[in-house]
């Protein structure tokens, strides 16, 4: 009897925090979308951080504004990251003369270092900027949890969208339009 006491209890337990967790689901995904959750909404002033070049120079956000900037977040152990990659080789080099990329990868000298970062774009063949984030100042100020993540700023520098998770082709240059004629 003790036994189907202890199961009845656990039983109402585990219900109760279901019940929770539902509800709060529903307020938080009401109250912060993906934007938010990345730290930047639509419109909002970009702001500002400081990585690395594959060379050792220090590059800021800041020094691309005046013209629209595509910065993407990514890391070589994150497979959906790998997996869009050659897209935006692809709009770099249609777009490049008018947009700044910034591929900024997560380099955290453990799962993704300097040397392994610079090793995989040069077999890849790809030719777009890459910048390390080895101070984690871009991941902090952008409060970066997951990875794909690219940010759409405009000239003025303002954030016009923020998209979480790995982009087809079709996509990326649907949003790069939508910058180069905001």
């Amino acid at each position: 009897m003790k036994k189907k006491q202890v199961y009845i209890l656990l039983s109402a337990l585990f219900v109760v925090l279901l019940a929770g967790a539902v509800v709060a689901y529903n307020f938080l995904s009401k109250t912060y979308t993906p934007e938010e959750a990345a730290g930047s909404s639509s419109g909002t002033p970009s702001r500002d951080f400081t990585v690395l070049s594959l060379e050792g120079e220090e590059v800021s956000l800041s020094q691309h504004l005046g013209r629209p900037v595509v910065v993407n977040f990514w890391a070589t152990w994150c497979g959906p990251c790998k997996s869009e990659l050659p897209a935006f080789q692809a709009a770099y080099e249609a777009n490049g003369d008018q947009v700044a990329f910034m591929m900024v990868n997560l380099t955290d000298g453990q799962r993704d270092t300097a040397e392994a970062v610079t090793g995989y774009i040069e077999e890849s063949g790809f030719t777009f900027p890459v910048y390390l984030d080895m101070e984690m100042d871009a991941a902090q100020t952008y409060r970066i949890s997951s990875v794909p993540l690219t940010l759409f700023i405009d000239a003025q520098g303002n954030v016009i969208r923020a998209q979480i998770g790995a982009m087809s082709q079709e996509t990326l240059n649907r949003y790069i339009e939508q910058l180069l004629n905001a």
